[in-house]
């Protein structure tokens, strides 16, 4: 209640009861009955790192106390012997706050997972917290940038420096490195993907893969099903083929919900790195897309059935007239028949440059004829009211198909 009372106006003060209260911590190892009562101290731990009332979040003092004392408050969390649903979704918040800086953020994640490591959080509340964050965290700026690997070094696993029964080694320097753009409090791109390499890391030591994968899948669909951001789709969906097996062991309830998200998706990738592509020419976008498209290949290599399903849900884009079946989150990007055609064949030429996409999207030649019977269709047709710049649009995307399609009589 003090360390709560005091807030972030006395720094000094706060490190001397978190000190106590991480002695506190290590002494209940050695006495049931006062492991008890340090267990309880959680509940009144939560306001510590934020609260949340009628859907508005208030971030509680952990957020702006220095950096010493961040650390000395997530060893104490080590020390309790079960870890409360409640103060994880409050740290989970915490977690999003946009003043928090990413090598705490990461240093949560860590100390957390050695928690789940040691019995001290159920599985299903580990797994809730990761996908939280992937699915809620926000991305600034908008625009895409490359990706680099070494944006941000991370080491593939480092317990927490706690041994039981003993003091603290309280780490001064960042166990992440991070480039100094990566210290502003705007939560941007690259945390993200970083984000996403330590939370697959960390799904990969939880157990079977086949098992955590059943527990991920719904909770993981359902978050997609309501049309996030890009980078929090591609997070998700790098999580779920990280579990995957290399004998495909998605349901068939996923495989359909997959069949109606990625046409989505890819779509938005084409449009989003279109733009990037008018300020930046050159191969910054090939990078990019590589990020954003890897997921969906390694998904369509192992069911050809589910690029089948995309590949005529393009098609249907196409020769519907009306846009009154979409949501406006759906058509963001898809507000003219000439701006659908041209993303659909531009998703084309992006799959075409994968010669292992390519050559299993030409097994399924039939729907790309009928891709290109649907656009000359369009194009003739007098119902369909078009500018002239929408008519040169169209037929821009009808010759480089006929180009794709030239080529794939070959393979």
């Amino acid at each position: 209640m003090l360390l709560i009372l005091m807030g972030d106006k006395n720094p000094s003060c706060s490190q001397v009861v978190l000190h106590l209260l991480l002695r506190l911590g290590q002494r209940s190892l050695m006495n049931s009955s006062f492991a008890w009562e340090y267990d309880n101290v959680q509940f009144s731990l939560q306001p510590f790192f934020s609260t949340q009332n009628d859907g508005n979040i208030s971030y509680g003092p952990f957020v702006k106390l220095p950096r010493d004392s961040q650390e000395l408050s997530l060893c104490c969390l080590f020390y309790f012997s079960h870890l409360d649903s409640l103060l994880l979704k409050s740290i989970a918040d915490c977690c999003l706050c946009p003043h928090l800086e990413h090598h705490v953020l990461f240093r949560i994640i860590e100390v957390l997972h050695s928690s789940y490591k040691s019995g001290h959080i159920q599985i299903a509340d580990h797994i809730s917290f990761l996908i939280t964050l992937l699915s809620s965290f926000s991305v600034f700026p908008e625009e895409i940038y490359p990706v680099i690997e070494s944006d941000v070094n991370i080491s593939k696993e480092r317990d927490v420096n706690i041994s039981k029964g003993s003091d603290v080694n309280i780490s001064k320097e960042s166990d992440v490195n991070i480039s100094k753009e990566s210290d502003v409090i705007i939560l941007n791109r690259k945390a993200l993907k970083s984000l996403t390499r330590i939370v697959q890391s960390c799904l990969s030591e939880m157990g079977d893969n086949s098992l955590v994968f059943q527990m991920l899948e719904k909770v993981i669909l359902e978050q997609m099903l309501q049309i996030p951001p890009l980078d929090n789709v591609c997070a998700m969906l790098r999580m779920l083929i990280t579990l995957d097996s290399k004998a495909t062991i998605i349901s068939q309830q996923a495989f359909i919900s997959l069949g109606n998200i990625l046409p989505w998706y890819l779509i938005d990738i084409v449009h989003c790195t279109a733009e990037e592509d008018k300020k930046v020419p050159g191969s910054i976008c090939s990078s990019a897309c590589c990020y954003y498209l890897t997921p969906c290949f390694v998904l369509f290599d192992k069911s050809h059935e589910l690029l089948n399903v995309v590949l005529k849900t393009l098609r249907s884009w196409i020769t519907k007239s009306s846009l009154a079946c979409l949501t406006p989150d759906q058509t963001r990007y898809t507000t003219e028949i000439s701006s659908r055609v041209d993303a659909v064949v531009s998703l084309l030429q992006l799959m075409h440059k994968d010669d292992k996409i390519w050559q299993i999207i030409s097994s399924f030649k039939a729907e790309i004829d009928c891709i290109l019977e649907s656009i000359i269709v369009l194009q003739s047709s007098k119902e369909i009211s078009m500018t002239i710049e929408e008519r040169h649009m169209v037929q821009c995307a009808l010759g480089r198909l006929r180009t794709l399609h030239s080529g794939m009589q070959s393979v």
